[in-house]
């Protein structure tokens, strides 16, 4: 079984499907956040516990990234 290569049309079929992939769960994030209507609260204990939460799988994938190099 062969890999599809990075110009034949099984790997940009995949790379669609990926940015599609990505930029939905950038679009949802971000809607993720609107919903918690942030700006609106007026308890910013509140609003920085929801960023610091947010920001967790960020930083936890910035380590694996440094430990794997």
């Amino acid at each position: 079984m062969t890999m599809p290569g990075i110009f034949s049309i099984e790997g940009l079929k995949v790379n669609r499907v990926k940015a599609l992939l990505l930029r939905s769960c950038l679009l949802l994030g971000c809607a993720d956040l609107v919903t918690w209507l942030l700006w609106r609260s007026k308890n910013v204990y509140n609003v920085a516990l929801v960023v610091a939460f947010c920001s967790t799988p960020v930083l936890n994938n910035l380590l694996l990234i440094a430990g794997t190099n």
